[in-house]
């Protein structure tokens, strides 16, 4: 592989960064509008990544004094290891804190300098690659803006990926040249990604095991498999201690998550083969594809089908096809090579989770220590992205070599109706059904906080009560832990990817006040050696709790259900967890 990338002339910058500024204009700013007043995704998930987020930029700024430790799901502790942390993109969002952009601003700066990070890196990989100036452009479009990650904006933790072409692209470089230093630099990447997120950094992994796999296949010299695989004494013993190392540097991150899985039930094999793609996964995509939307109908019968939508677009499937024409035509063409080791390396990981009539050979791995923490093998399509990038970078080459002696103006021509077809390929229509609005967003915080703040100015601790048992129950949690969060105080509300192990108070549950002290006399003594256990003691309850028997005062409350900021604090709780003598003064009997 040549190491030197294609000179750029004025023109391949401007090419690149226009599809760049394109790129960002049609996908994430047509969901966010170009004055920000949306947020992609939802009001549970994209709030719950926003609050993370935040709680790590807090933790770093010496606000809060545990980063694992986050103050919802009290008095639970390791709250963060219920779902994904951000640590590898803290210093990203961080900077946008610094800069005084508030919690929701900053949240979307981030979003979207990932978005062009993960464009960046893929056009320069690419570019390094030796594929054309358009070939690059198209690929890092493809990696950044396709489909299947627009279908996972509600999922934005999935986001962050830039480290993907960079950990291939060193993989290459070791593969042809056997140099220890470029199988570091694959680790460290891979490292960087499981920071950033778990998810992706375990599809980055199978993929790199597969790429390795395939390139050995494809080997022809026993020579240069053993020069792969081993080398000489000094390089083995290097690139086994890059790999051990590798797992060291993880180990601040896996270490709380094995703490945790040792008291967690592990996702049984039925839940995960919900998320196995199934082969029309590949060719259903949702309502909001400007091109494709037609295909939505592919979901009956599909589980989970809003995990299922990986359909790629029509050029990234001509691109594929293009492929064994290569091996054909031009098999000695300098870059055939590599078009045939993603291909290999795309098919293993297509066939490695596919899910057909109850059988799936990801059950093979499905028993493996950790494997089965991942819940959406589905997800892998983030990754396979990059691999087909690769390949659509090299189908656009290959044409353009094939117009090589035209007209610069016709190849110009050509170049730019091909970009335009992947704009819309991969465009969106609607884009405002994929995200909430942010204000709105805001104010719901806003009015618990105030709620708190009416009852209790002192307060350090609280309980937000839905209006209804049973209405948005995750997102009137994610009310209450924003509103905490501004507010540098614990609650008992939480939400997360799992919730822990202690039978958490649930309006939605019957006889709730008795549900209330049983979970209470439970966490005063289980979590008894914890830190600030005793705020329990001072329990403010808030919100409106007529559902359960407490009187209604609508007219007061200001909030959006129409239901009354209702103040109900725990107290006379005897030492050892005995009993709650009132709650809302009115006086219970101890838990038989």
């Amino acid at each position: 592989m040549h190491d030197d990338p294609s000179p750029f002339t004025l023109r391949d910058y401007g090419l690149t960064i226009a599809m760049l500024l394109l790129g960002m204009f049609f996908v994430p700013l047509s969901v966010m509008y170009l004055d920000l007043p949306r947020i992609p995704g939802d009001l549970v998930d994209a709030r719950l990544n926003n609050y993370f987020l935040e709680h790590g930029y807090k933790w770093v700024t010496g606000q809060v004094a545990s980063f694992w430790s986050a103050p919802f799901f009290f008095p639970a502790p390791q709250v963060m290891t219920l779902s994904d942390n951000h640590l590898g993109t803290l210093s990203l969002y961080s900077l946008f804190r610094i800069l005084n952009f508030d919690r929701e601003t900053a949240y979307q700066l981030w979003m979207l300098a990932l978005f062009a990070l993960n464009y960046l890196c893929a056009v320069v990989v690419l570019n390094r690659m030796r594929f054309n100036p358009v070939g690059a452009a198209a690929g890092a479009y493809f990696f950044t803006f396709s489909l299947p990650m627009s279908a996972q904006l509600g999922h934005i933790q999935l986001l962050p990926r830039f480290m993907i072409p960079l950990a291939f692209y060193f993989a290459l470089r070791f593969l042809e040249q056997k140099k220890t230093r470029d199988l570091v630099a694959t680790c460290a990447c891979v490292v960087v990604q499981f920071y950033c997120v778990i998810y992706v950094g375990y599809f980055l992994s199978l993929g790199l095991v597969f790429f390795f796999v395939s390139y050995l296949m494809l080997a022809r010299d026993r020579m240069e498999i053993r020069a792969v695989l081993w080398g000489s004494r000094k390089e083995l013993s290097e690139r086994v201690l890059a790999v051990v190392g590798s797992g060291a540097a993880l180990m601040p991150l896996m270490y709380p998550y094995y703490l945790r899985s040792m008291d967690s039930e592990p996702n049984s094999w039925e839940v995960i083969s919900w998320m196995l793609p199934r082969a029309r996964s590949y060719f259903y995509t949702f309502n909001e594809s400007l091109t494709w939307r037609w295909l939505s109908r592919v979901e009956n019968g599909l589980p989970m089908a809003h995990e299922h939508r990986l359909f790629m677009g029509l050029l990234p499937l001509l691109a594929l096809m293009l492929v064994p024409l290569l091996w054909i035509r031009v098999p000695h063409w300098r870059l055939t090579r590599i078009g045939k080791l993603f291909s290999l390396t795309l098919l293993g990981t297509i066939l490695l989770p596919l899910y057909v009539d109850g059988v799936s050979a990801y059950r093979l791995i499905y028993s493996a220590p950790g494997i089965n923490a991942i819940r959406a093998p589905v997800r892998i399509i983030l990754m396979q992205s990059f691999l087909v990038a690769v390949l659509v970078a090299l189908a656009v080459t290959f044409l353009a070599s094939l117009l090589k002696d035209r007209p610069a103006s016709v190849k110009t021509i050509l170049a730019g109706a091909l970009l335009i077809l992947m704009i819309c390929d991969q465009g969106l229509v609607h884009p405002d059904r994929l995200s909430y609005n942010k204000a709105e967003a805001q104010s719901r915080a806003r009015a618990v906080e105030e709620l708190v703040l009416a009852r209790d100015p002192q307060a350090k601790l609280f309980l937000y009560l839905p209006s209804k048992p049973d209405e948005e129950r995750a997102v009137r949690n994610l009310d209450a832990m924003l509103a905490a969060q501004s507010m540098g105080i614990f609650t008992v509300n939480g939400h997360s990817g799992y919730e822990p192990r202690d039978n958490r108070p649930d309006p939605r549950k019957p006889n709730f006040c008795s549900h209330l002290q049983e979970w209470f006399v439970f966490a005063k003594a289980y979590y008894r050696d914890l830190d600030h256990i005793d705020l329990l003691d001072h329990l403010l309850v808030v919100g409106d709790h007529s559902f359960i028997g407490g009187r209604s005062d609508s007219g007061r409350s200001g909030m959006d259900t129409g239901g009354v900021s209702e103040r109900a604090k725990v107290e006379g709780v005897r030492g050892g967890g005995g009993r709650i003598d009132t709650w809302k003064g009115k006086s219970y009997h101890p838990v038989k």
